[in-house]
């Protein structure tokens, strides 16, 4: 009871992250619980199939969209919000004509995009489909969250979840045990479920007036353009290796790669829902001027993450075990570098904060593009010469450079804004990054000792269980912002 009073004595605010972060968990999470069935009933050659369909389908996404319904939108809703009905009417149009030119010219090289992801023409149309509503359900979703309207989000969310996984699990299972039926399943419950945000969001009798549809057109596109290339550059960096894989080895390969992967996406998802908190957080010290809140408290969210990532890759061998066949136990090799990554994503994530909140953005693009290139030469050199396991440690090499590169940026966002007390405490992240990186070559060299590990694993959880206390005020600290 005393529970659920509390729970009920929450503002808002806070009612809203906690939900939307569990929305977050569950559209990823589910998908991360459903890698083994789907796994268990295709081959690895199928599955690696699935993943690289998945790869093109996000790169795709980017030309097809813009992903203004991500960027644009959320700037032009405080822009127009006198008008925001006309607005999203607007950007939805714009979204439909540049996903109708973006099929046509795919359509004139189908043959080229059936070459390249094994898929269909049927695919290609139904994937185009989504392309054609899904906008309209990000539009949606991001006036939940504005709004702190998390039941609707919640529900919907869970519907999602549960038809586009089952759905196709249930077809997998007693239709067709190949990758094309997994993906068109898929595409054609999605599809379907965006189909009423469309007709909800979308009213064509906009066009009529067209001097403000053009000023919208053309503010959505000044606005978003420059981040297409960096979209476009940091969706390489996270997808290159499966593509590359499956073109230089073979789908199996690229399947065993990507159980890796997604094992450790289950890090990536803690660390994405955390990073919806703290950016906030960040803004507001930004704004205050509160330089040394943001100090302290990104390095104490720097030893949680370490200590988290160390947990999960001391028992992922166990968990790969445990969830898939024999096949895919070789994958464990590539999760302890692919884990390692996420905590390099933090780092930089904090420092792009600063970026964004100064309006500095051509930074962002610029390291998303440098580091894109980076990793794609290193994958085909290190591929050529070790196999694909060293993708991972490509993927973390590259994620290094992004928070290397960032950091030169920070500092010069901060020399323009004649800002002198550093908003990151550098030595101790510089010394927390060493000693991790040690600790993970460390675990590699003992991967085939499963009492030793058992051990490391013991004594990680006893010191967490020592400072729990310090935690737990970290993250009450954290939401006093509220």
């Amino acid at each position: 009871m005393k529970l659920i009073n509390r729970y009920r004595n929450l503002p808002l605010q806070i009612k809203s992250v906690l939900w939307f972060t569990i929305c977050n968990f569950l559209l990823k999470g589910l998908s991360f619980i459903t890698v083994p069935l789907f796994a268990a009933y295709l081959s690895t050659e199928e599955y690696g199939a699935v993943s690289i369909y998945n790869s093109y389908q996000q790169i795709l996404l980017i030309f097809a969209t813009f992903e203004l319904s991500i960027g644009a939108y959320a700037r032009g809703t405080l822009k127009y919000k006198s008008r925001k009905k006309e607005f999203t009417s607007a950007l939805l149009i714009l979204c439909n004509i540049i996903t109708a030119i973006s099929f046509f010219i795919v359509l004139c090289f189908n043959k080229f995009y059936i070459r390249y992801t094994g898929m269909s023409l049927l695919v290609l149309i139904l994937t185009y489909c989504y392309f054609w509503v899904q906008p309209s359900y990000n539009c949606w979703m991001y006036d939940m969250r504005f709004s702190y309207a998390y039941r609707p989000a919640v529900i919907v969310t869970i519907i999602q979840c549960l038809v586009s996984t089952l759905i196709p699990l249930y077809f997998v299972i007693y239709y067709s045990r190949t990758a094309e039926t997994k993906i068109v399943i898929t595409l054609m419950c999605l599809t379907f479920l965006c189909v009423p945000f469309y007709f909800k969001c979308v009213h064509f009798n906009v066009i009529k007036n067209f001097l403000f549809v053009k000023q919208i057109w053309t503010f959505c596109l000044t606005y978003q353009l420059p981040l297409v290339l960096h979209s476009l550059s940091y969706l390489i960096l996270g997808q290159a290796d499966r593509i590359m894989i499956g073109e230089m080895v073979g789908k199996s390969s690229a399947g065993i790669y990507s159980v890796a992967y997604s094992l450790a996406s289950v890090i990536t998802i803690f660390q994405s829902s955390v990073e919806q908190v703290l950016q906030p957080y960040r803004f507001q010290k930004l704004e205050e001027k509160n330089y040394k809140a943001i100090f302290v408290t990104t390095n104490q969210i720097l030893i949680v993450f370490a200590v988290i990532i160390l947990l999960f890759v001391v028992m992922a061998p166990e968990v790969i075990r445990l969830l898939f066949s024999q096949d895919y136990y070789e994958a464990r090799w590539t999760i302890p570098a692919v884990s390692a990554s996420v905590f390099f994503m933090f780092i930089y994530t904090c420092f792009v904060n600063v970026e964004a909140y100064f309006e500095k953005t051509k930074y962002v693009m610029a390291a998303s593009s440098i580091c894109a290139i980076t990793n794609i030469i290193l994958n085909y050199i290190g591929i050529k010469i070790y196999g694909y396991i060293v993708c991972g440690y490509t993927t973390l090499f590259s994620y290094i450079l992004f928070a290397i590169l960032h950091y030169f940026f920070l500092r010069r966002v901060l020399s323009e804004e004649k800002i002198n007390e550093a908003p990151y405490d550098i030595k101790f992240i510089l010394m927390t990054s060493i000693i991790f990186l040690a600790l993970i070559l460390g675990l590699v060299a003992i991967y085939d000792y499963f009492y030793v590990r058992i051990i490391i694993f013991s004594l990680i959880v006893f010191i967490a269980v020592i400072n729990r206390k310090r935690l737990i005020c970290l993250f009450r600290n954290i939401n006093k912002k509220y």
